[in-house]
C-alpha cells in the first residue's frame, strides 16, 4: 500500500523532545491499576415469545421479529404506520386463537372474507354469516397455527399468521384478517348439481343473475327478467362457466365467464372500489361480443336500490 506523507495529510513529525515525554508518560501510567476487560464478554439478548412482547419507540417502529428463516416484516410494507395499533390487534389475535374463541375471532375479520377449503373459495359476507358456521371457516387446526406461530412475515400483500393459515392487512378500519386456508376437505360439504352453492347473486336493472358453485369446479349462470323472484324457472342457463382471478389481497375478486355462441356473459365481484361507489355494490355484469362491450350493469345486494 501507498503511505500518504504526513506532511500531505496536513500532519507534522513530532520533536524527538515531544516523544521522549509521551514514552515517560505510557512508562507512569503503566505502573498505575487499570480496569482489566473481561476476556470473554458475554451478549445477552431476549428473544420474544410474541412481537407485542417488544418494547417499541412510537409508531415508527414499525420493524417486528421475524419469523425464524424469513425475511421478517416492516410493517410499513404494507402500508401501516402504527406500531401500538398491530401490538393491540395481534394480542387480539393470538389471544383468540389461543382460546379458540371464534366471537372474538369474527371481531377482528374484514368481511367479505376469503376463506379456502374443501377444495374451493368460500365468502363469507358478514359477521353473523361467520358465525353461523365459525369452526368450517376457522377450525381448531388453523387457530393452534396461528397460536404456535413466534415471530413474523409479510410482504405487499399482507402480514402472515400460522405459517400462511391466515393473512391479514392494514386499511382504513385499521388492521383486519381478510384470508383463511384452512387446507381441509369436508367431502360431505361438497356441493353438487343437488346441492349447489351460490357464488354471487347480482340484482341488476334490468336482470336477476345466480352464479352457482356444481362442485368439481362446475360453475352456473342463470338470469331472470329484473323483478323475477329467483324460484321462477329462469330464462337463460348458461354452464360450463370459467372462473378467474384479479387483484390481491383483500382487494382480490373472481370473474365468472359464460359463453352463448358468439356472446360473452362476465360477472365480476365487487373487489376494491372507490370510496364513492354505492356501499351495497356487490359486482358487476357486462355481455360482450367479441372485444365489443353490449350491455353493462351494477349488481346490488337484495332489496337494494337500484
Amino acid at each position: 500500500m501507498n503511505r500518504i506523507p504526513m506532511k500531505a495529510r496536513g500532519l507534522h513529525p513530532l520533536p524527538a523532545w515531544s516523544l521522549a515525554l509521551a514514552a515517560l508518560a505510557a512508562c507512569h501510567a503503566k505502573s498505575e491499576t487499570a480496569p482489566v476487560p473481561d476476556a470473554s464478554p458475554r451478549v445477552v439478548a431476549t428473544v420474544p415469545s410474541r412481537p407485542s412482547d417488544v418494547a417499541t419507540s412510537g409508531s415508527d417502529d414499525l420493524v417486528l421479529p421475524p419469523l425464524e428463516g424469513s425475511s421478517g416484516c416492516d410493517l410499513s410494507q404494507i402500508g401501516a404506520t402504527d406500531r401500538k395499533a398491530f401490538d393491540a390487534f395481534d394480542g387480539k389475535v393470538h389471544a383468540a386463537a389461543k382460546s379458540g374463541n371464534a366471537a372474538a375471532f369474527a371481531d377482528i375479520v374484514a368481511y367479505p372474507l376469503t376463506v379456502r377449503r374443501d377444495g374451493r373459495v368460500l365468502k363469507v359476507a358478514s359477521r353473523d354469516a361467520f358465525m353461523k358456521e365459525p369452526l368450517r371457516y376457522v377450525p381448531i387446526g388453523v387457530m393452534q397455527r396461528i397460536d404456535k406461530q413466534v415471530g413474523n412475515f409479510c410482504r405487499d400483500t399482507g402480514l402472515m399468521y400460522g405459517n400462511g393459515a391466515a393473512w391479514a392487512s392494514f386499511g382504513d378500519s385499521g388492521y383486519a384478517i381478510y384470508t383463511v386456508n384452512s387446507g381441509e376437505v369436508d367431502p360431505s360439504r361438497a356441493p353438487s348439481i343437488a346441492a349447489p352453492e351460490t357464488r354471487l347473486t347480482c340484482f341488476a336493472k334490468a336482470h336477476t343473475v345466480v352464479v352457482d358453485d356444481l362442485g368439481g369446479g362446475a360453475i352456473r349462470y342463470r338470469s331472470w327478467p329484473g323483478g323475477t323472484p329467483t324460484t321462477a324457472k329462469p330464462a337463460l342457463v348458461l354452464m360450463k362457466g370459467v372462473t378467474s382471478h384479479e387483484g390481491h389481497g383483500v382487494c382480490m375478486y373472481a370473474i365468472y365467464t359464460f359463453t352463448n355462441g358468439d356472446t360473452r356473459y362476465e360477472v365480476d365481484e365487487a373487489g376494491c372500489g372507490p370510496d364513492d361507489r354505492p356501499k351495497n355494490i356487490v359486482g358487476y355484469l357486462k355481455v360482450l361480443r367479441g372485444e365489443k362491450e353490449l350491455a353493462a350493469w351494477d349488481c346490488f345486494s337484495e332489496g337494494s336500490a337500484r
